[in-house]
């Protein structure tokens, strides 16, 4: 695996005075303002000249072969790039700590998550959670915003692996609302039988092998759990009725259920179609149910009830 960092060759900048600083600094820049030692002797520093910037107070030592640029002040992502810079070039933000930074589940605040690839060699330090899996490849790793992390399917399955069901459902949640969810990897995933593959599996792969292609968002494979969890008839997935394409409908009762997630319909464009697509099926005999995210996570009991009744002989009587 290549390294994982940004790199600068000092042979880019012409060799003068103040030339290494500079180095020093654009690449701290890209970095959260943190650089460890490795770099800095990379950059051309001798020990004695990475103890004269400290007592001149250009670095600041803020972990064991790490420091802080200038400056002594760190923020969260500095605080993460601090942590896995403390070991070696190929340790990487995961767990947790991977899910904040891909903005994926709860943001931890008292510990950083870091998992490595080597596993030997390495003491533990107060406030990092040091992860050794035998599993992890560098396929599973990549960097995000100057940040050495696993990659969200990876960090999905560590979360799924050793933290609660919710917090993994969220973790998928949000990757699929922030355009990161990557079923193939997934399924690659799922192939090499990776901690947390049992979790992630209750939660995706209870969809029929025919209709997982068809489930376009997390939500309606939430709403497609519940209705097998509940023994509903079952509906057919993202087809086109009366030429416009349903999340869910049931062409012997004349129902279609949309799922609203915000990512599609807040627009002022969306809901007006949306309301022009119920009209334009109820005028055609089709009854149409709505329901939001927080409707199918918060109230699922109402949602099926809701369903059920319309799925009834004696409602679809009355309706006809």
């Amino acid at each position: 695996m290549g390294r994982m960092r940004p790199y600068l060759d000092p042979a880019d900048l012409s060799v003068r005075e103040g030339s290494l600083d500079q180095l020093i600094a654009e690449l701290a820049d890209l970095q959260h303002g943190v650089i460890n030692r490795s770099q800095l002797r990379e950059l051309g520093l001798t020990d004695d000249a990475i103890k004269h910037r400290i007592r001149t107070g250009r670095l600041h030592r803020i972990a064991p072969n790490v420091y802080a640029v200038g400056h002594r002040t760190l923020d969260l992502h500095a605080i993460r790039l601090r942590a896995v810079r403390t070991f070696h070039d190929d340790a990487f933000l995961s767990h947790r700590s991977g899910g904040a930074v891909w903005e994926m589940g709860w943001d931890p605040t008292t510990t950083t998550h870091v998992s490595v690839m080597h596993r030997r060699g390495l003491a533990r330090r107060d406030g990092i959670t040091l992860h050794r899996p035998r599993t992890l490849r560098p396929e599973d790793v990549t960097t995000h915003r100057g940040l050495p992390v696993t990659t969200p399917a990876r960090t999905i399955f560590d979360i799924a692996a050793t933290e609660s069901t919710w917090l993994a459902e969220r973790a998928i949640e949000d990757a699929e609302n922030h355009r990161i969810f990557d079923l193939r990897k997934i399924n690659a995933l799922l192939d090499r039988k990776v901690p947390g593959a049992k979790t992630v599996t209750e939660l995706l792969e209870s969809v029929d092998p025919n209709q997982q292609t068809q489930l376009r968002s997390k939500l309606e494979v939430a709403f497609h759990l519940l209705s097998r969890k509940h023994n509903l008839e079952r509906p057919r997935w993202n087809e086109y009725v009366e030429g416009w394409r349903v999340d869910a409908h049931w062409p012997k009762h004349r129902l279609v259920v949309e799922l609203d997630s915000a990512g599609f319909h807040m627009s002022r464009a969306a809901f007006e179609r949306d309301r022009r697509q119920d009209v334009e099926l109820q005028s055609k005999g089709w009854r149409v149910l709505r329901f939001t995210y927080l409707r199918v996570k918060r109230e699922p009991d109402l949602v099926i009830a809701t369903v059920e009744r319309m799925l009834t002989p004696a409602t679809l009587h009355v309706a006809a």
